[in-house]
């Protein structure tokens, strides 16, 4: 279940900006939330409305998650040829487009990301949230250098 969703670098959006499915306080609608059991675990919304006025970013921001999601899963390009880059920065084509994916699966939220630059991954990480904080699982970071560099957390030796 998606908790929630990060962009910078990609589209419409220069900054970070995230779609969160966190619940609010508010008791009414409880069919609309996944219940936590645990208090470490948040309530999250089933589902999500996005508005706002034109040429805000709605349609980039379903276009980026897509794209993300295909990008990992392996699928053609949803966004074909068009540049994947926030353009109206001069400095942003010489910088990585960043993903990441917040997930709750069987009880446990993921952290999942990352960062592009042309077509090929320059930086990857997982992570694991619990009760003590988050616990890396592994991050791989890319360059002409060292080509691969994998890191791996210490609960999980490689």
């Amino acid at each position: 279940m998606l908790i929630r969703f990060t962009v910078a670098n990609c589209l419409s959006f220069n900054d970070k900006t995230s779609l969160e499915m966190f619940a609010s306080k508010e008791r009414n609608l409880k069919e609309q939330l996944w219940t936590s059991k645990s208090r470490h675990l948040p309530n999250i919304l089933k589902a999500a409305f996005i508005f706002g006025p034109n040429a805000a970013g709605k349609s980039n921001l379903i276009k980026a998650l897509h794209f993300a999601k295909s990008f990992v899963l392996g699928e053609p390009n949803p966004l074909g040829k068009r540049t994947l880059h926030f353009k109206l920065c001069p400095e942003c084509s010489a910088k990585p487009s960043f993903f990441e994916f917040e997930f709750l699966v069987q009880g446990q939220i993921y952290r999942y990301g990352f960062e592009l630059h042309g077509s090929g991954i320059v930086r990857e990480w997982l992570y694991k949230a619990n009760s003590t904080g988050e616990h890396l699982i592994f991050e791989r970071s890319y360059d002409r250098q060292t080509k691969n560099a994998l890191r791996s957390g210490e609960k999980y030796p490689q």
